[in-house]
């Protein structure tokens, strides 16, 4: 693989000049005679959505980087959805509680020294003949703000955290957030990372028999690992 610029940059510049100078990014074909006159408006509906939501520019600018180096890149595809309450003020000049909703069509770029799967395991896919992973997961980093806004708004697209497990875990991180301050002041020189002030989930793609039937089903799972804690599960919604 590409170990020095010389040898990165112009494999880069050719990926992002191949994708990303046609104007249109998504591309779309009538397979059937009387879907043709739709093609046009749907390719120009994607590339709203492109250009305004998903920005596929921007999320390769980071992933083509693992694509060379590494060798393989992982993209995730998913709907961002949140329903957070905001105050703000009426027409008459009153305090009011209203709700801001989020509900946008993304793909991310997971940085591969987040992405987790089996040792064991020769394939992401489930479906693969030889070795594939039952289970891949990603762990991310949150504050303590927006887990309370993920833990409460999320609902009704996906089930809210729940409100036990939740607690827990934010019992759990400020536990080890007052021991974190102790520790800074016994060596206040020392450097702190900042992600130490944050909370680490994993959200976990699995193959698993739920219900006990003898049929293996499609599960996402929001899992916080210090405290043994599932915040979330669903079948997979796609």
């Amino acid at each position: 693989y590409p170990m020095t610029a010389i040898h990165f940059e112009p494999i880069y510049a050719d990926l992002m000049q191949t994708l990303h100078v046609p104007p249109n990014f998504w591309s779309i074909t009538a397979l059937r005679p009387d879907r043709v006159e739709h093609a046009k408006p749907l390719q120009e509906l994607l590339k709203v959505i492109e250009r305004e939501k998903i920005r596929m520019r921007d999320v390769n600018t980071v992933a083509f980087n693992d694509l060379i180096i590494f060798g393989t890149c992982i993209y995730k595809d998913h709907i961002a959805f949140k329903n957070t309450p905001y105050t703000t003020y009426d027409e008459g000049g009153n305090r009011v509680q209203r709700g801001r909703i989020v509900f946008d069509p993304k793909v991310d770029c997971v940085p591969l020294q987040r992405f987790w799967i089996p040792a064991y395991a020769a394939n992401i896919d489930p479906d693969h003949a030889i070795d594939p992973a039952p289970w891949v997961a990603e762990d991310f980093r949150i504050s303590e703000s927006e887990f309370n806004a993920r833990a409460k708004g999320q609902a009704p697209f996906a089930p809210n955290y729940d409100k036990d497990a939740a607690a827990l875990v934010a019992k759990f991180e400020d536990d080890r957030r007052d021991d974190r301050v102790k520790e800074r002041e016994r060596h206040e020189d020392e450097f702190q990372p900042f992600r130490d002030s944050k909370i680490r989930l994993f959200e976990v793609w699995a193959r698993f028999d739920v219900d006990g039937n003898g049929f293996d089903e499609d599960v996402r799972v929001i899992y916080h690992h210090e405290s043994n804690q599932i915040l979330q599960d669903i079948y997979n919604p796609f």
